[in-house]
């Protein structure tokens, strides 16, 4: 029975890890089923979080058989990463676990944990790797958390993803800190009381809005981080759409002086000359202003242009109400690095010049003419 206030928070302590994180194992699980993609946690991490929690938890209640069940339980997740990179290629996808699979950071943590429940913390060697693994956690841990709300001063860790968010690392964390109390303290059996259950209520609160601040703060990071990413490339794409539609509009004067489409020999070879010189020009077309068909066109791939426009047949009309203007679109959700580029013709020629630019292409030849 705890009879100041030290062993009371130490109690508390040693009570509330387990505790959290067989709720935090039940949080997971219900995030992994309702949440979005993008703050979903890897579900393999419910089962996990309750064997870790109920192993502690019958440690301390001394429940070892309990406590050593679950060490066993948690030895083939432990074995997971290192038993799959020995494995030949062919054989990994069968026995795989989803979505993010267990990184072996993770593994070797759950490994650790594994063989500290099962060996105990009664002998002073056991208590050794109860220090080490509760010590090596903590530090992971804690390194999750200080990158989860500083990520701009915290370098990318040397093990990976494992461990970066509030979803892991906390869990990690805390569970450092019981290992550690656990081996310093091997003899404490916990009792409720009062003041220990209010203590134990508060702690599971607090931690609680910790964890949802922190994983808040993480997936809000990421979504600035995304938005300033997509800022860049739209100043980036409307840079490089500008610069060729500057370079079509070129083209476009030069062939208005034929009055509409240029000689059969003199236009394929200066398209050819653009083909050549331009990666990032896939489709060229020259629309009739009178009829608005195709009168004629060259592609890198056949077919293509033809098959895109049917797919996409709200482009004719786009094409149809256009101005005197040079304008560009991007119309495919599926191909959002390709550009629809029209650039009109003017008198006496009646026609507009389609050109299809790819994106990407023109992002890694910025130093290429097109």
């Amino acid at each position: 029975m705890p009879n100041n206030s030290q062993q009371v928070a130490l109690h508390t302590w040693l009570v509330l890890v387990p505790v959290l994180l067989l709720v935090m194992g039940g949080v997971n699980g219900l995030a992994t089923w309702q949440l979005p993609g993008e703050w979903q946690p890897p579900w393999v991490s419910l089962p996990i979080m309750l064997l870790v929690g109920g192993g502690l938890l019958a440690r301390l209640l001394g429940r070892v058989r309990m406590a050593q069940l679950c060490g066993a339980l948690l030895l083939p997740v432990g074995l997971y990463a290192p038993v799959m990179a020995w494995l030949p290629s062919g054989l990994v996808e069968p026995f795989g676990l989803g979505r993010e699979a267990l990184t072996p950071a993770t593994s070797i943590a759950v490994l650790i944990v594994s063989v500290c429940l099962v060996a105990g913390n009664d002998s002073p060697r056991a208590r050794v790797a109860w220090w080490l693994g509760g010590g090596g956690l903590f530090v992971v841990g804690g390194m999750g958390v200080v990158a989860g709300v500083w990520p701009e001063r915290l370098f990318s860790s040397p093990w990976g993803v494992a461990f970066t968010t509030p979803f892991t690392a906390l869990p990690a964390l805390l569970c450092g800190t019981a290992m550690l109390l656990m081996a310093r303290h091997p003899t404490v059996a916990p009792s409720l009381n009062r003041a220990m259950i209010l203590a134990l209520t508060g702690g599971v609160l607090a931690s609680g809005f910790v964890w949802y601040a922190l994983t808040w703060q993480q997936y809000d990071a990421k979504q600035r981080h995304a938005s300033e990413l997509f800022f860049t490339f739209k100043v980036g794409a409307e840079r490089v759409v500008d610069n060729k539609q500057r370079e079509i509009q070129r083209m476009a004067a030069r062939w208005v002086e034929f009055g509409g489409l240029p000689p059969l020999s003199y236009r394929e070879a200066e398209v050819d000359n653009y083909f050549r010189d331009t990666p990032s020009l896939m489709s060229l077309h020259w629309q009739s202003g009178r009829d608005e068909e195709f009168r004629w066109g060259r592609e890198r791939d056949a077919g293509f242009f033809p098959r895109w426009v049917e797919r996409h047949d709200w482009l004719l009309d786009w094409l149809a109400v256009g101005g005197p203007y040079p304008r560009w679109v991007l119309p495919d959700e599926q191909r959002p690095e390709l550009a629809l580029v029209a650039v009109p013709l003017s008198l006496p020629a009646h026609g507009t010049l389609v050109a299809v630019l790819d994106l990407t292409s023109s992002f890694t030849r910025k130093s290429a003419p097109w």
